[in-house]
């Protein structure tokens, strides 16, 4: 479901800017958009109820107990504020808790549609900044980037340039014969 990712990454830019262009410190942003989210969905909700509006009272219910059973992912947070000795992702700020959020950890496999294994990139584009701490600001530790590529389909399943080999042998191709799809 897209509204957590979305509420976290408008969180994580709050707090950008918060720290960075206000020196305010750390969490402070996000505190502040989870508040201002908070009232409006409390507003929202009373509004609806008041005017005798259903299907906005529906609706922002329907959102409030989304975020409310995704709270329970502030346990995440909390545990990794205690600094424990296995803390995998580390997600002590929005940005790392919006990573983890989003499994960036384990990398991305194409489901819908996706490159052949043997694809060459045509072009590369930079999609976003990957921000760390650095003091007492959020910094760019670098550059997410991704490609469009020569050769792709729909429901690919040998996408894998891990396992070139595996699918030339499976598939009776030689060392630069590409695959008769496409």
């Amino acid at each position: 479901m897209g509204v957590i990712q979305y509420l976290i990454k408008f969180a994580a830019f709050t707090d950008l800017f918060f720290v960075n262009s206000l020196g305010l410190g750390f969490g402070t942003g996000a505190t502040f958009f989870a508040l201002l989210v908070a009232g409006l969905l409390v507003f929202g909700i009373w509004y609806s109820w008041k005017n005798v509006k259903p299907i906005l009272n529906i609706a922002l219910l329907s959102l409030a107990f989304v975020i409310f059973g995704y709270s329970s992912f502030t346990m995440i947070l909390v545990r990794a504020k205690a600094n424990p000795t296995l803390n995998n992702s580390d997600p002590d700020n929005v940005f790392t808790f919006l990573s983890y959020l989003n499994r960036e950890q384990y990398g991305d496999e194409p489901l819908l549609k996706g490159r052949y294994f043997d694809a060459k990139p045509t072009d590369v584009f930079e999609t976003g900044n990957i921000y760390r701490k650095d003091g007492n600001k959020y910094v760019v530790a670098k550059k997410k980037f991704d490609y469009t590529w020569s050769r792709s389909t729909l429901f690919p399943r040998i996408y894998s340039d891990k396992h070139e080999s595996y699918y030339r042998e499976f598939l009776n191709l030689g060392p630069q014969e590409q695959t008769d799809h496409g």
